[in-house]
């Protein structure tokens, strides 16, 4: 059989969507691997993730959802389906890993393409896991990509390493007659770039008035999201006229919470954008 290599190899298990690349040598019988794994979060209605059309009832919502492939029925419950973003970025996470640091194992020679495939995902749950060994010539993989040696549930956050750095962390509440937007911000005025997460009070009677717990656990939502699934973005050209008030002491940042409220309500996969995914 040789020698033989396979890039982005994407494997379908219930939940999980596996991406492998490797090399084998059936004579030698050294094996390179990495993997990445996505898995997919289930479809829940009360989600604040989850936001349709006031006049569309929910299954009349997830009729549209199954129209476009945005959910997938596992297990007698739906989950949302992988988007090509989500792809795309497993699969630059799946190619740094393995060239960066890949497992590198001396296993039985002469296994065929599926007893490898199967001993990779072995080693996945049992064995070394998705990536291999740090060393000190190493690059630093992004954060998303390191986060876990067996799972990367989400897409990768491309957010700038002075960004990731910065400390200072802005809020803004942006209110609408059923709608209470919570969210927590950083952002640098020079690029343009914002990364926020945000988390959405929805309100059945525009009279309704939040206690303060509630309010809180909603900062705290937002503040969680930031920190561990934020959304990226950057200004456009046209934007960028105002990204002053992305400075530490802005009078104020009106515009720039609107285009927020704005790439929040922009749908990815079915779901706003309130975190990323």
């Amino acid at each position: 059989m040789g020698k033989w290599t396979i890039k982005n190899y994407m494997l379908n298990e219930g939940r999980r969507v596996i991406f492998i690349s490797a090399r084998y040598d059936s004579t030698t019988g050294k094996l390179t691997y990495a993997a990445s794994v996505f898995k997919r979060d289930e479809f829940k209605p009360d989600s604040d993730d989850v936001d349709f059309p006031s006049d569309w009832t929910l299954d009349e919502f997830v009729e549209s959802l199954w129209a476009n492939e945005a959910v997938v029925e596992i297990g007698n419950k739906l989950y949302w389906e992988i988007t090509a973003i989500d792809v795309e970025n497993h699969m630059h996470t799946t190619d740094a890993r393995f060239k960066l640091r890949p497992v590198k194992l001396e296993v039985e020679q002469g296994l065929t393409y599926e007893e490898v495939l199967q001993l990779i995902r072995w080693e996945m749950c049992h064995g070394h896991g998705c990536k291999g060994p740090r060393s000190s010539k190493t690059p630093v993989e992004d954060d998303a990509s390191s986060e876990n040696s067996f799972l990367s549930t989400d897409s990768i956050p491309e957010m700038s390493d002075s960004l990731a750095r910065a400390k200072t962390v802005h809020r803004a509440r942006y209110i609408t007659h059923d709608r209470d937007f919570f969210i927590t911000f950083k952002g640098r005025s020079r690029t343009g770039e914002i990364a926020y997460g945000a988390a959405i009070h929805r309100r059945s009677n525009p009279d309704d008035m939040m206690d303060k717990d509630m309010v809180d656990n909603h900062w705290k939502t937002a503040e969680t999201r930031l920190d561990r699934n934020p959304v990226v973005f950057h200004l456009s050209d046209e934007q960028m006229d105002f990204s002053h008030q992305l400075k530490r002491h802005a009078n104020h940042r009106e515009d720039v919470t609107v285009v927020m409220v704005d790439n929040i309500m922009k749908r990815r996969g079915g779901r706003i954008q309130v975190r990323s995914y």
